[in-house]
């Protein structure tokens, strides 16, 4: 499973085209979108890329894919045990930069705390 948050749309861009992840979030609005793709084979990455890069097609759209649209908090736990029965751990990165493994990761919006001068 995979989990991707934003606060904004686009998500990134490859190369000039924008990279669209999480529908109906804006940097302004003081709340999250996330999508988390539940199955990751080939076959699903197949399908799922296209969407990210199209302006008519939507992530949202695919079998695979899980949308929660306009939230301030989330909480994102591990329910893999391994063989003692703990949970097992999960990489997370924030802008791209790798920061550790986890059980849980809980994410918030922040309102108000970046200025942004246009």
């Amino acid at each position: 499973m995979t989990a991707l948050s934003q606060n904004s749309d686009p998500f990134t861009y490859f190369g000039s085209r924008p990279v669209h992840v999480c529908e109906n979030v804006a940097i302004d609005d003081g709340t999250l979108g996330m999508v988390l793709l539940k199955r990751a084979n080939q076959l699903d990455i197949l399908g799922v890329i296209p969407r990210l890069l199209s302006s008519r097609l939507s992530a949202a759209g695919h079998g695979q894919v899980e949308t929660f649209e306009r939230f301030a908090e989330a909480t994102i736990s591990s329910v893999s045990t391994d063989g003692s029965g703990r949970a097992r751990t999960f990489p997370a990165q924030v802008d791209g930069d790798y920061i550790g493994t986890f059980e849980r990761v809980t994410l918030s919006a922040a309102p108000g705390a970046l200025t942004i001068v246009a």
